[in-house]
């Protein structure tokens, strides 16, 4: 008997709590709810960061994310992936994905059929990488470490990117998703210019490198490939969209004041409180919740005014995506074999959308589907009305879809799991400060959800990480985890689940762990610490960040660091530190790996 499908739904952005009726009198997931009667729902899922890069490198490879040199080689420095297990397993296997995401030659070989949705942007490698090397550069220079990482990535970058453009080249129907913005792209020539660039650079690697650094987002490079989405939405018919939905967009308006304006002002005690710590450090960061609740209040209007800016959306549609995803399966699924596909969906991230942006002849009948919810929601939810519509909307996005996989007979036997890579600061509620880099829950808090074809529905509340996410979906459709996958499933009957949950990660920019301080958090019921401490450092000199006593602050307004007895934490320090030796331990492993396979030239 043939193996289930299996279809795996990153939604990007998402927190745990707005799927369902946590925070909603009405459910904004109501399709995805309806695959809880033969579901594996997981109600304390929480991923390493919070944010994609180091969130998908656990996720995908069922490790801790700072295995490997945490996510500084995406995917590649890890034994295996998500790809490599279906594949071996006899799955024939789909990914829609952006280039930019850096997929390597040992990743991209067991993805049998590539599907992009955007260009390579190389600004993202210089943000991520380049950008802070070249600060270092300048500073201080380079020591030999930092460019034995820095040649590796950079012929990681290069061979991702030239296996993006064969990939073009031999096989134009990888660019079916989003062909219109190659129009007027040269691939041939831009794929010939790649190439000397790498044969520059394998020529004189230390000297490009240099050149690289210190030109910045003036280098060739950086001219080569900007193709993007967000170019393809005709701000003209967007305008004349709102104009004509005019009463709808004043409906939610309202509505989001009145849901938020009592439930998040905040309380006199923190605003004072705020105010002497911002005199006090002389830092704005402090007071940041005020102005998130500035934003929180007039969320509809800022939806609009980002929608006209540049790079408003990176990928295309949840609508489009999907939509494309089961022609794809209608006319090239080999029916003698399974297939594995995976979607990455990205409408409810920092600029969040909820209708097709990409086709906007859609919109009118997406947005009368919204309507009906909000007139069914009114003003009982919490947190910014467009966040929870975007999460709407990719629901219904996904029950058309699903509906599509009926039509074609094969429901019955595919497994789907819906799933985010991180959470999100953007519905603004709890109404917190700084966002994305921190430690709060609702950046790291994640749905997960596995439909299974005849499973008993059934929840589960234990702790759980990333990590263990794909190693349960192996159990569920009957895959041998392999041994480097070191998460655990959530049927695995021999694991007895911690009663608290770590995340790691290095902070935002570069994940050089040699030169960065890690940035640990650890969870339980009654606290929350968030610890920072580099690599070469002891752990007792590292710095705790937060603290936050959950039993009488559960939304973690209030930092008690040095007013509590730390000797109240130890028993969740303890195993931070027994986490931070590991890591050291992978760490160093890792360079000497690296050192002993240099073949670097000058």
């Amino acid at each position: 008997m043939m193996k289930n499908n299996v279809i795996c739904i990153l939604v990007d952005s998402v927190i745990a709590d707005y799927f369902g009726k946590t925070r909603c009198f009405e459910s904004p997931t109501p399709f995805i709810d309806s695959l809880r009667s033969e579901g594996l729902v997981a109600n304390n899922m929480y991923s390493h960061g919070p944010y994609t890069d180091a969130a998908t490198k656990s996720l995908y490879t069922g490790r801790n994310c700072l295995d490997d040199f945490a996510f500084y080689f995406r995917l590649e420095s890890a034994p295996a992936d998500h790809y490599k297990v279906f594949h071996d397993n006899g799955y024939e296997t789909y990914g829609l994905y952006y280039p930019y995401y850096v997929l390597g030659p040992k990743t991209k070989k067991n993805i049998d059929h590539s599907f992009y949705t955007a260009g390579f942007i190389y600004k993202s490698e210089w943000n991520e990488i380049y950008k802070y090397y070249s600060s270092k550069l300048a500073k201080t220079g380079l020591k030999d470490d930092d460019k034995l990482l820095l040649h590796k990535r950079t012929q990681l970058m290069f061979e991702a990117w030239s296996l993006y453009y064969e990939e073009i080249l031999s096989n134009p129907q990888s660019l079916r998703i989003i062909k219109s913005i190659f129009d007027d792209f040269d691939v041939n020539k831009a794929y010939g210019f790649l190439t000397t660039e790498y044969q520059k650079y394998k020529a004189k690697p230390n000297q490009y490198l240099f050149n690289l650094l210190s030109e910045g987002l003036e280098h060739p490079l950086a001219k080569l490939d900007n193709l993007d989405v967000d170019i393809k939405i005709d701000r003209k018919e967007l305008a004349s969209l709102y104009k004509d939905e005019a009463s709808f967009f004043t409906k939610i308006s309202k509505l989001n004041f009145s849901a938020n304006f009592s439930r998040h002002l905040p309380s006199f005690r923190r605003v004072y409180k705020g105010i002497c710590q911002c005199l006090k450090d002389r830092n704005l960061e402090s007071v940041k919740f005020l102005a998130n609740y500035w934003c929180l209040l007039n969320d509809v209007k800022l939806f609009k005014k980002h929608s006209f800016l540049k790079h408003w959306q990176d990928l295309p549609s949840a609508r489009t995506q999907l939509e494309c995803a089961a022609e794809i399966l209608e006319e090239r699924r080999n029916r003698n074999k399974p297939f594995y596909m995976s979607l990455h969906l990205l409408d409810p991230h920092n600029y969040v959308s909820f209708f097709s942006y990409d086709n906007l002849l859609k919109a009118k009948e997406e947005i009368a589907v919204l309507n009906k919810y909000v007139d069914k929601l009114g003003s009982k939810f919490d947190g910014a009305i467009s966040y929870i519509l975007s999460i709407r909307y990719v629901d219904y996005c996904i029950k058309l879809f699903c509906e599509k996989l009926k039509a074609m007979g094969i429901w019955d036997n595919t497994t789907i799991m819906i799933i985010a890579d991180h959470g999100s600061s953007y519905s603004f509620s709890p109404l917190h400060g700084p966002r994305v880099n921190t430690f709060d829950k609702e950046c790291y808090h994640v749905p997960f959800i596995i439909r299974s074809p005849g499973f008993a529905g059934c929840e589960n509340n234990d702790y759980y990480n990333s990590k263990d996410i794909f190693p349960t979906l192996f159990d569920m459709v009957g895959i041998q985890k392999p041994k480097s996958f070191i998460g655990h499933s959530i049927f695995d009957k021999s694991y007895t689940p911690q009663n608290y949950v770590i995340t790691e990660y290095t902070g935002p920019g570069c994940p050089d762990l040699l030169n960065r301080r890690i940035w640990f958090s650890i969870r339980d019921c009654s606290f929350v610490i968030g610890y920072k401490v580099g690599i070469f450092e002891n752990f007792e000199d590292g710095e705790i960040s937060v603290v936050y006593d959950l039993s009488k602050d559960p939304n973690g307004y209030y930092d008690i660091k040095k007013t509590i007895d730390k000797t109240k934490l130890t028993y969740l320090l303890k195993p931070l530190e027994r986490r931070f030796e590991e890591v050291k331990i992978n760490t160093e492993l890792f360079i000497k790996s690296l050192k002993d396979n240099e073949g670097i030239d000058s």
